[in-house]
């Protein structure tokens, strides 16, 4: 992947891949309730930024983005 993409798209994509397996590692104690706020704040970044990553990566099918924006958005999201 280095050899395709700049720097910053590597880390945007590594810290997206940590979120998501950080909040499906825990996926069981959010769905029950049993996680408590502040506990864990990598789990608490994920849990905050659930929503907006699932909209990022289920975008329609007619909808278009460059490449810039694509990075732009993740990088909103990750921030």
């Amino acid at each position: 992947m280095d050899e395709i993409v700049d720097r910053e798209h590597v880390k945007l994509a590594a810290r997206l891949r940590r979120t998501l397996s950080v909040y499906d590692d825990n996926f069981d104690l959010i769905s029950i309730g049993a996680y408590k706020t502040g506990a864990n704040p990598l789990l608490d970044e994920a849990v905050a930024k659930m929503d907006r990553i699932n909209d990022f990566l289920t975008q329609e099918v007619s909808q278009r983005c460059s490449y810039e924006e694509t990075l732009s958005h993740l990088a909103k999201i990750m921030e």
